[in-house]
């Protein structure tokens, strides 16, 4: 598991903090972290993939394109009547939806529906996406219904989209992203994969105040990751990259501080990562995306 942060030197008048629910101690003196008996830093090499996982074959192959259905996310329910918030729309993408019913099909030990042949539909001019299941077939359904499955964390997304803890500074002693990321999160991402199991992460890529915005965050999932040193790459399926092996995300963690942002490359160029954890998931039972009517 590797070596733990060592403990700042004796006699150097540091005062730790320790906040016992989070797992990390700090001297506020300086912001120099010290040992936690709970979370590890990991040192030297580690290398680990899904057996059996690869994003060409066991992912998806529709892209994540679709119509406009609007995300309802439920946030109030008073005496048997639900009010719900329209956090953004299915043309914005439902990569959580993807990302969870990918796991779900590794799991039941299925590979993905083949690659819709758009020659072989009946024409459809009001219809244009036609590699994808069209809305309201049992298919769409499902990468719907797993897509709301992943709002579970909504709560997460918004508290780490906050600009104040994104961009490094002391909140309420509050940690900034990447040291959570780097400290809370890979632990937990690494522990995952070592078990054989695809990890959904979340990935922070909007600094805002507005609920609303959640949306404009991603949902991948993780099938392997190689660390030597102070260096990691998390290997990817990406949802809006269908049939792509060789998506990443990369960061070097050794300057990483309480209150100190580090870097985050996702490979593609397309996308900006201030962070990501891993997302809370409940096995489904995938059949209904085969269902295209």
């Amino acid at each position: 598991m590797g070596d733990y942060l060592d403990y700042s030197k004796q006699g150097d008048g540091y005062s730790p903090y320790v906040n016992p629910d989070k797992g990390y101690n700090y001297a506020p003196a300086d912001k120099t972290y010290v040992k936690s008996p709970n979370i590890p830093i990991p040192e030297g090499n580690y290398a680990r993939v899904i057996s059996g996982f690869l994003p060409s074959v066991n992912g998806l192959h529709y892209p994540n394109d679709w119509p406009h259905v609007p995300y309802m996310l439920p946030i109030l329910t008073i005496s048997n009547v639900t009010i719900y918030l329209a956090i953004s729309d299915a043309h914005n993408g439902m990569c959580g939806g993807m990302a969870y019913a990918v796991r779900d099909l590794f799991e039941a030990k299925m590979l993905p529906p083949p690659p819709i042949d758009p020659h072989n539909l009946i024409p459809d001019n009001n219809w244009p996406y036609n590699h994808n299941p069209k809305p309201y077939c049992e298919a769409f359904q499902f990468i719907y219904s797993r897509l709301v499955s992943s709002f579970v964390d909504a709560w997460k997304y918004y508290s780490w989209m906050v600009p104040a803890k994104l961009d490094g500074a002391v909140i309420f002693r509050h940690p900034c992203i990447s040291w959570m990321t780097i400290m809370e999160s890979m632990p937990i991402i690494k522990e995952t994969i070592d078990n054989g199991h695809l990890c959904p992460l979340g990935l922070i890529s909007v600094k805002s105040l507005d609920p609303r915005d959640i949306g404009g965050n991603h949902q991948v999932l993780a099938w392997g990751y190689n660390i030597k040193g102070s260096k990691t790459i998390i290997k990817l399926y990406d949802p809006n990259f269908p049939g792509v092996d060789n998506i990443t995300i990369t960061f070097d963690s050794a300057n990483v501080g309480l209150f100190t942002d580090v870097p985050f490359k996702y490979s593609t160029g397309t996308r900006t990562v201030f962070g990501f954890f891993p997302t809370t998931y409940t096995f489904v039972d995938p059949k209904p995306i085969f269902k295209l009517t």
